[in-house]
C-alpha cells in the first residue's frame, strides 16, 4: 500500500481544522494518532491545523518505516473525519472532493452505502428534516497479494518423460 501524500494530508488539515478542539483531540485519540506528534506535550499551543498536521505527518512518517498500525491510524481518522463532517456525499464541501480525488491517487476509495439526508414536505408551509443513514469506508483500489496455499505451490504436473529425437 502507498502512503498518505501530501494532497491527502492537505485535505484533513482542511476538513478538520474547524472542529472544536475537543472534539478535535477526542478524534486524533480515538484514531490512535495523538503519540505521533514529533512535538513535546505542552512546549506551545498548537492550533487546530497544526494539531492535525503534526500527528498526520508523524503517523505518516511511521508507517513509511512500516508501522502497519500507523497506517490503519490515518486511515481511521480519515474515515471518522468524513463521518462526522460529510452528511451528504453528493453535496459535500469542496475539502472532501480533494480527498476523494487524493486518496484515489495514493490508491484508495472512499465508498459509502445508505440514505442521504433529505427533507419531507408536509402540509402548509412545514419541512421535516429526515436524518441520512450514510456510512463511510475507505477502501484500497489495488487487490493485496494472496498468498497461494501449499496445496497449489506443491502441484508438479505428470508429464510423460520426452523422448529423445530422431535422427
Amino acid at each position: 500500500m502507498s502512503e498518505l501524500s501530501n494532497p491527502t494530508l492537505a485535505a484533513l488539515v482542511k476538513g478538520g481544522q474547524d472542529l472544536r478542539e475537543s472534539d478535535l483531540n477526542t478524534m486524533l485519540q480515538a484514531a490512535d494518532l495523538w503519540d505521533y506528534s514529533p512535538y513535546k506535550t505542552g512546549v506551545a499551543k498548537e492550533n487546530r491545523a497544526e494539531l492535525i498536521r503534526s500527528r498526520l505527518l508523524g503517523a505518516r512518517a511511521a508507517a513509511a518505516n512500516g508501522d502497519t498500525s500507523a497506517r490503519r491510524a490515518l486511515l481511521a481518522f480519515a474515515t471518522e473525519l468524513v463521518q462526522q463532517k460529510v452528511k451528504d456525499p453528493g453535496h459535500g464541501p469542496q475539502w472532501f472532493n480533494e480527498l476523494r480525488n487524493a486518496m484515489l491517487a495514493d490508491g484508495y476509495e472512499i465508498t459509502w452505502d445508505g440514505d442521504a439526508p433529505r427533507t419531507m414536505p408536509l402540509p402548509g408551509d412545514v419541512q421535516v428534516a429526515i436524518r441520512g443513514s450514510i456510512r463511510y469506508s475507505i477502501l484500497p483500489t489495488d487487490a493485496a497479494p494472496v498468498p497461494l496455499a501449499p496445496e497449489i505451490t506443491a502441484w508438479k504436473p505428470s508429464l510423460p518423460p520426452e523422448s529423445s529425437p530422431a535422427c
